[in-house]
């Protein structure tokens, strides 16, 4: 059997509140998940009503967008317009 020299490296983790509407700021779960096509980041997220959502989103030269996401509601949706151009982690909400 061949040996895989791979380098293994750590799952990063961080939460970030996003203003999402007003009087509304969840924590939003980020994993940071390296794979053959570049970086995405696992999302989860608890509502007012302790429904959970999660997605993918990665971080592009014009800023964060949400991949293979199933029907999410409008407030995440709109997230991506919230986060920007802003680098991971720092200064993301």
């Amino acid at each position: 059997m061949p040996h895989l020299n791979h380098q293994i490296k750590p799952m990063q983790h961080f939460i970030k509140r996003i203003l999402v509407e007003e009087g509304f700021n969840p924590e939003f779960f980020f994993n940071r998940i390296y794979t053959v096509k570049g970086i995405v980041y696992h999302v989860s997220e608890v509502d007012k009503n302790n429904k959970f959502f999660f997605f993918n989103m990665e971080q592009t030269s014009d800023g964060w967008r949400i991949v293979n996401a199933p029907k999410l509601p409008d407030w995440i949706m709109n997230i991506e317009k919230r986060t920007g151009k802003r680098r991971f982690p720092e200064n993301l909400a």
